[in-house]
C-alpha cells in the first residue's frame, strides 16, 4: 500500500502555501540579484527542499507513495512520441494566443532573454530543462499528486495537481498551457508509475522550447523573435518567474 503514512491535506495546503510565499518573496529577490542562478537556487530551495521535507516528514514510501522508481524501457518510446505531440499541440495554441494578442497591441514583458549563443542555449538547457524539470516534478508529482490521490481518488489529484501547477507558473495568459503540460505530465506519471517518466516528459518539453527559441533568435526578426519565441516558452516553460503581458504604446 503506498498510502502507509498518508499526509493529510491540510499538511499539503501548509506545504502549497509555503512554497507559493517563498517563491514570491525569496524567489522574487533571488531573481532580482541574478537572473540565472537566481532561477537556479529558487527551484532547488523553494520547491525541491520543502517537497523532500514533506516526503521525509510523513515517513511515505517514497518507491510507492512518491513513485520514486526508474522508467521501465518499455514507456521510453509512448512518453518520447507524446511529449513532442503534446508540445507542438501547446505551442501551437501558445502562439495563436499571442499573435492574437499582439494584434490588440499587447507586448510580452520580456524577463528570460533569448539564449543566442552555445553557451546560452547550453545554460538554459540545464536551467529550464534538467533542473526545472527534476524539482518540479519532485514538488508536484510527487508530493501534491499523490497526497490528494490518496483521499479523492486519481482524477481529482491529476486536476488539481495540473492547477496548482498551472497557478505557480504566475502568468494568466499561460494557465491553460502550463495547465495541458501539467495535465500530460501527470499522466505520464501515473501511467508508467514512474516520476522519470515525468522529469523526462518534462525536461524534454522545455529542451524543445529554448531550442526553438534559439533557433528563432538567429532567424526571424527582433519583434518576431519576441512573439513566436516567447509564444513557444509560453507553452513549454517550466521556471517560475512573473510573466504579464502588458499594453504596447
Amino acid at each position: 500500500d503506498g498510502g502507509a503514512n498518508r499526509p493529510r491535506l491540510r499538511w499539503l495546503s501548509c506545504l502549497i502555501l509555503t512554497v507559493l510565499l517563498l517563491l514570491l518573496v525569496l524567489g522574487s529577490m533571488l531573481q532580482a540579484l541574478n537572473l540565472h542562478v537566481g532561477i537556479l537556487l529558487t527551484q532547488w530551495v523553494p520547491i525541491l527542499i520543502p517537497a523532500l521535507w514533506y516526503l521525509g516528514r510523513h515517513r511515505v514510501q517514497h518507491r510507492d507513495f512518491a513513485r520514486m522508481r526508474m522508467l521501465e524501457t518499455r514507456y521510453l518510446s509512448p512518453v518520447l512520441l507524446l511529449t513532442l505531440c503534446a508540445w507542438v499541440l501547446n505551442a501551437f495554441f501558445a502562439f495563436i494566443l499571442m499573435t492574437h494578442l499582439a494584434r490588440l497591441g499587447f507586448e510580452p514583458l520580456d524577463v528570460l532573454p533569448s539564449p543566442t549563443t552555445p553557451s546560452d542555449l547550453g545554460r538554459y538547457l540545464y536551467l529550464i530543462g534538467i533542473s526545472a524539470g527534476a524539482c518540479e516534478g519532485i514538488f508536484f508529482r510527487s508530493a501534491v499528486l499523490p497526497s490528494v490521490e490518496a483521499s479523492d481518488g486519481t482524477l481529482a489529484a491529476l486536476m488539481f495537481s495540473s492547477l496548482v501547477f498551472a497557478l505557480f507558473h504566475g502568468s494568466f495568459t499561460s494557465l491553460i498551457t502550463m495547465f495541458f503540460l501539467g495535465l500530460t505530465t501527470g499522466v505520464v506519471v501515473i501511467k508508467t508509475r514512474s516520476i522519470v517518466g515525468g522529469i523526462l516528459q518534462h525536461t524534454l518539453n522545455n529542451a524543445l522550447a529554448v531550442s526553438c527559441l534559439y533557433v528563432l533568435t538567429h532567424s526571424i526578426t527582433k519583434r518576431q523573435t519576441t512573439w513566436q519565441g516567447l509564444g513557444v516558452m509560453y507553452a513549454s516553460s517550466s521556471v517560475w518567474w512573473p510573466f504579464w503581458v502588458t499594453p504596447g504604446p
